[in-house]
């Protein structure tokens, strides 16, 4: 079924692609692209990366080449400009491209491509690791649990069963021990208090002998100021890239107001909005960002927006990586909606009652 999914959703994408109505229905309305990590090929196939945090360097070009030819590329600043200004062009099919976390990669392999074809973009900024060697959570896992997985199958689950479910019970149930292991740690673990996230990873890296490298993965405030200079803004992510529904109003509101106060110290090109981080939000914490100078803040709920958005704290975006867009028929059938309606389409015929 999985393999007959694909080819019908890999198939349907071309179909779309070379159709007489391509991107025809996106007129009046902004895409905001959402991307991560880019990577060299070399990087990826060396270290784990879940799947839908990167995109390949030479395939990221090619999706930037794609939205210049077919789109209006407007800075998030313009956006916010149009909306307040009521100049919204009915025909036209803007498009804001935004990076989450601030990695070290987007000024590496996406800014000279950003920078070569004049396209601007906002990067969203966790500001207490800028400058730093800290790893976020999840790639400390990964770290950790790479290891553990080279020991192969048998071993990782003799291990699971025997030391982590009795110790870590929010990962109690897993039973994939493949590569996928990996995966499904840093997703069942974002339901986990931070505290005991840490607990995991400590009790971890001592009991297998382990240290988290010592490798800068995020940006620097000098690489942000040269980049600054070139059409790349940057908005919050928070301080500590905390889940925010998980926080008192007290800790939200210290996260976004330490944040933008690094950003303009910094002396960085700032655009006034807020990216909610594993894009977890509430209207409490649409309040405290409304007190802020925030005009407008990032989720990651899939969709468009249009000439009224619903809502400016809470604005869809179409999230990119290379399981979803490796190419220019599968990246048009992603940012047109194209994909969710076939993947509505398909969970519908599968429960669909049989007679």
């Amino acid at each position: 079924m999985r393999i007959i999914k694909s080819a019908l959703r890999y198939s349907s994408a071309w179909l779309y692609y070379y159709s007489n109505r391509f991107l025809s229905h996106l007129e009046g309305k902004v895409l905001i692209l959402t991307y991560h990590r880019v990577l060299s090929r070399e990087y990826a196939e060396k270290n784990f990366v879940q799947t839908g945090m990167y995109v390949y360097a030479d395939i990221f070009e090619m999706h930037m080449l794609f939205v210049r030819k077919y789109f209006k590329i407007v800075s998030f600043n313009e956006l916010i400009e149009i909306w307040h200004k009521g100049t919204w062009d009915k025909k036209a099919r803007y498009c804001v491209v935004t990076f989450d976390d601030g990695w070290l990669d987007n000024y590496l392999y996406a800014f000279p491509i950003l920078k070569g074809n004049s396209i601007p973009a906002t990067i969203f900024l966790p500001t207490a690791f800028i400058g730093t060697a800290e790893w976020f959570w999840p790639e400390k896992i990964a770290y950790i649990f790479t290891a553990v997985c080279r020991e192969g199958t048998v071993k990782a689950a003799q291990f699971h069963r025997e030391f982590i479910g009795p110790h870590f019970p929010w990962l109690r149930e897993l039973r994939e021990f493949g590569y996928g292991y990996i995966d499904s740690v840093i997703e069942n673990s974002k339901c986990a208090d931070r505290a005991e996230i840490d607990r995991l990873i400590n009790t971890l890296c001592e009991y297998l002998s382990l240290a988290i490298p010592r490798e800068r993965l995020v940006l620097n405030w000098g690489e942000i100021l040269e980049m600054s200079k070139e059409q790349i803004s940057f908005g919050s992510h928070t301080m500590t890239h905390p889940i925010l529904t998980s926080l008192p109003v007290s800790t939200v509101r210290h996260e976004a107001e330490g944040s933008w106060g690094a950003i303009m110290r910094s002396g960085a090109n700032a655009t006034p909005v807020f990216c909610y981080p594993n894009g977890d939000w509430s209207n409490e914490i649409v309040d405290v960002l409304k007190s802020l100078p925030y005009k407008a803040a990032v989720t990651t709920m899939y969709g468009l927006e249009e000439v009224v958005p619903t809502s400016r704290f809470a604005l869809s975006r179409v999230g990119i990586h290379n399981g979803n867009s490796a190419n220019l028929p599968l990246f048009a059938w992603h940012i047109s909606g194209m994909n969710q309606i076939f993947s509505r389409i398909m969970r519908w015929s599968v429960s669909f009652p049989k007679k």
